[in-house]
């Protein structure tokens, strides 16, 4: 829920309607959980991976928007490679709901309520893959899982170099201009 307000407060233009949209993904996924829905839950993972990838979206064209590098710019790249692995770890959420068993992960089951969007091993698995760290302790077991590991891998080795360049870039146009 932070991350959701938070991003949509970080984006410079269109602020209301995006937090608008933050509000009804919240809103979505609090009704989803609370009244134990497991179909309108299944509904709003796709609804959150939409709303992260716009904000990724949002913050990339700020980024690249940016005449100087400044501590913003660099804060908004940080941002937009933690929710990409967000956006990736609904993904990978979403293959496990609708294929089950798509991966090797524990099953660990809340006696609360069985709907984890966040749960961690999503997100250990998301991010040990996104940075191409791969330990191996979670597999994907399914063509679409592993079609999925390589498209994270990649983005997350790409995001990295097309950003750093980016911003050295800018930093290098900036101080050859100030000379």
């Amino acid at each position: 829920m932070i991350i959701f307000i938070l991003s949509a407060f970080s984006v410079q233009y269109l602020q209301k309607r995006v937090l608008y949209f933050a509000l009804l993904v919240i809103m979505v996924e609090w009704i989803s959980i609370i009244l134990n829905m497991p179909i309108l839950f299944k509904l709003s993972l796709p609804i959150n991976f939409i709303f992260l990838l716009l904000m990724v979206g949002i913050l990339i064209v700020q980024i690249a928007k940016a005449k100087n590098v400044t501590m913003l710019v660099l804060i908004e790249s940080i941002s937009v490679y933690l929710l990409l692995g967000i956006c990736f770890s609904i993904m990978v959420a979403l293959i496990e709901s609708i294929i089950p068993n798509s991966f090797n992960f524990n099953r660990v089951i809340d006696s609360f309520n069985s709907n984890v969007l966040y749960n961690i091993e999503f997100i250990y698995f998301t991010f040990v893959s996104f940075t191409s760290t791969g330990y191996g302790d979670y597999l994907p077991l399914t063509p679409a899982a592993k079609s999925l590991s390589i498209l994270i891998s990649i983005t997350g080795q790409l995001y990295i170099v097309i950003i750093i360049a980016m911003i050295v870039g800018k930093y290098l146009s900036k101080s050859s201009n100030s000379q």
